[in-house]
């Protein structure tokens, strides 16, 4: 009886000391790297969105929606749209270039804008849906834009690993709809008020740009311009 009770403790001991769980592999910290751009300077970041993978790339973009969401009620039309456009969303959108893709793009994200316009003001759906940065962030560099240029353009980044004299750096998509935000002015029975409008922006010529994509509607297009007007 001795003997049986002594194997007894043995085993639970060999239980409790000699058997260990295999530990579970620790799961490597997610980066957020909507933070890591919004850090850096505008220039700075069209240069580190084109290092990004393109999972990468879409998760910045679903992170800022994700973001912006949370500043409406749950089921209100400006939360439903961004829910939309979130679901519709996907990585490949930012492989860029593709028939298939930019058709796709093109419709939904005219549409899209379409019904938008008439739920966000001109500066809430900008805010959503082509840019990242704090106003007053993009108000600064769109000023510097929009003033006179000189053909040292390539020194607004120099983290660019293109920042040399054969590339100038392009920092908006031609044709999009909201590009180039500016802010003047105007008198009215209420006294000054500031409104918010849209330059046009285009390419200059000569130069290729610097960087391939990041800029217009959700970050899906190219950044083929660097002018705006």
């Amino acid at each position: 009886m001795i003997m049986k009770k002594w194997m007894m403790y043995l085993a639970i001991l060999y239980v409790l000391t000699g058997c260990k769980k295999e530990e579970a592999p620790v799961a490597a910290p997610k980066v957020n790297h909507l933070a890591l751009l919004l850090a850096r300077e505008i220039p700075a970041q069209k240069v580190m969105f084109n290092l990004l993978k393109d999972e990468e790339k879409f998760q910045v973009w679903q992170d800022h929606l994700t973001g912006k969401q949370k500043e409406f009620s749950m089921g209100s039309k400006e939360w439903n749209l961004i829910d939309e456009l979130k679901k519709f969303n996907n990585s490949r959108f930012y492989k860029y270039g593709g028939d298939s893709k930019e058709i796709a793009t093109t419709y939904f994200a005219s549409a899209w804008i379409k019904r938008a316009e008439k739920v966000f003001s001109s500066e809430q759906l900008y805010q959503v849906a082509f840019n990242l940065n704090p106003p007053k962030k993009v108000e600064a560099f769109y000023t510097l834009m929009m003033g006179p240029r000189t053909n040292q353009q390539n020194q607004l980044n120099p983290g660019s690993p293109y920042n040399n004299e054969a590339y100038v750096d392009c920092f908006c998509a031609v044709g999009s709809s909201y590009t180039c935000p500016y802010s003047t002015y105007v008198y009215t029975n209420r006294g000054y008020v500031l409104e918010r409008h849209y330059a046009t922006c285009y390419y200059n010529g000569g130069k290729p740009c610097d960087v391939e994509g990041g800029c217009g509607f959700v970050g899906w297009s190219l950044c083929d311009g660097n002018v705006c007007s």
